[in-house]
């Protein structure tokens, strides 16, 4: 299960008016039923100056009987409020202070990630999913410290939704002894993919710990040998037969040829772009204005434009090399 957070934010003045608050309520109501038959629990967080809002949305849920349950924060805005205060601009540096500091509080674990379509329209600053609790593999053989702590910094809190969000079916401790193998393998490329992530971001240097992670996870080598092929076999020959340094050569190349095709089944399944935004969000967390904004400003500097770190990242996600 993926519980969603969703937080708006919305400038109030006396051209508000009911119905344009019933309409946004309905789309809200409308997803958080289509998520509960999901058996996902969805929290709606809104943010706004004043508390005609809260007014106004009280009295909606209760006149048409919307099963929603929506939590409204009136913020104190820090400009002086002369001449046409109609302009909201100035009200998203008040939001985005107000947003940061909910999330971080609240939310810190929550994977921030591109809203559906059926919120489009909505003032959506964040949307995010927690999972309940870490995969119950990682948990039953007591590996969540160990592999969280093999992550860049920037994506520990974060693991659990990670996990959630990239594999579809979590591995059950019952299964089978190659599919719990493949199941750490996969870990382990994942980890290491997000290693290449974090470097082409210059937020680390590279290193590449992938031995120390199969250690950590309890890799069969036997499990790692069969999966090797003829040639990577025959690279091997010559080498000292010290059986450490041959099981870290064995593992670094199943994971060398097996990590491509799980950097291409997660742009499959969510798409370069978005990928490349979810990733860029959790390594530099920005709340400065709505997220189709977000996405739009950092999809045009970082991507069309090359600007900044986000385009070398960009490049690693497209091409699998690092090119600084």
């Amino acid at each position: 299960m993926q519980n969603k957070v969703i937080v708006l934010a919305s400038f109030v003045d006396s051209s508000t008016d009911l119905k344009w608050i019933e309409i946004q309520l309905y789309k809200l109501s409308i997803f958080t039923y289509a998520q509960n038959k999901k058996g996902n629990a969805v929290e709606i967080h809104w943010i706004t100056n004043s508390s005609r809002l809260k007014k106004l949305i009280s009295a909606c849920i209760e006149q048409q009987e919307i099963d929603i349950i929506v939590s409204v924060a009136e913020i104190n805005l820090t400009m002086d409020l002369v001449g046409d205060t109609s302009d909201d601009n100035w009200f998203e540096e008040d939001v985005s202070d107000e947003v940061k500091s909910y999330i971080e509080s609240s939310h810190n674990a929550a994977l921030e990630i591109v809203p559906p379509a059926a919120l489009d329209e909505l003032p959506v600053w964040f949307f995010g999913i927690t999972p309940c609790a870490m995969p119950s593999f990682l948990e039953a053989e007591d590996f969540v410290d160990v592999y969280t702590q093999q992550l860049p910094k920037a994506f520990q809190p974060k693991a659990a939704a990670l996990l959630a969000y990239v594999f579809a079916q979590d591995c059950e401790v019952g299964d089978g002894w190659s599919t719990v193998n493949n199941y750490k393998v996969q870990l382990i490329c994942f980890a290491n993919f997000l290693n290449g992530v974090a470097a082409a971001y210059g937020d680390i240097f590279y290193e590449n710990e992938v031995y120390e992670m199969g250690r950590s996870l309890d890799v069969d080598y036997l499990y790692i040998g069969g999966r090797l092929t003829e040639s990577e076999f025959s690279s091997m020959e010559g080498i000292s037969e010290d059986e450490e340094n041959i099981s870290e050569l064995a593992l670094m190349d199943l994971v060398s040829r097996t990590a491509p095709d799980l950097i291409e089944e997660m742009k499959g399944s969510h798409g370069l772009h978005y990928l490349f935004a979810i990733l860029c969000w959790c390594l530099a967390p920005s709340y400065n204005e709505p997220v189709n904004d977000k996405l739009s400003s950092l999809l045009n500097d970082d991507v069309e434009w090359g600007n900044n770190d986000g385009f070398v990242l960009f490049s690693f996600l497209d091409t699998g090399r690092i090119e600084f």
